[in-house]
């Protein structure tokens, strides 16, 4: 069995509270768990607050893990990779850092 996990981390630029970036989150959320066989939630993590790119107050910033199982690593790697894909089709905010790992169990 093959678990594919990937963690993204976003900018809002757009976002000036944090109710607009907890709506933001939800929209992502919604819309890849209903087209996409994976289990998807936001991170909390200290350390996006360090990241280079991160400019702006928490409101701007946020981490989504989502993960996919499988029995091949080609078809994990492909239902991460057209995940990504489509959270970048929405346009909702910029992905400043992307991290995906494989294991196998």
């Amino acid at each position: 069995m093959i678990v594919g996990v990937a963690r993204l981390s976003f900018v809002f630029f757009e976002c000036h509270s944090l109710k607009e970036r907890r709506s933001l989150l939800l929209r992502i959320k919604n819309k890849t768990s209903n087209k996409f066989p994976v289990s998807i939630a936001e991170i909390s993590d200290e350390a996006v607050a360090e990241h280079p790119f991160s400019k702006g107050g928490a409101c701007q910033r946020a981490v989504i893990g989502f993960a996919s199982v499988g029995s091949e690593t080609q078809h994990v790697n492909s239902i991460i990779d057209n995940v990504i894909h489509f959270i970048t089709g929405l346009y909702l905010g910029d992905i400043v850092d992307k991290r995906i790992e494989f294991i196998n169990v």
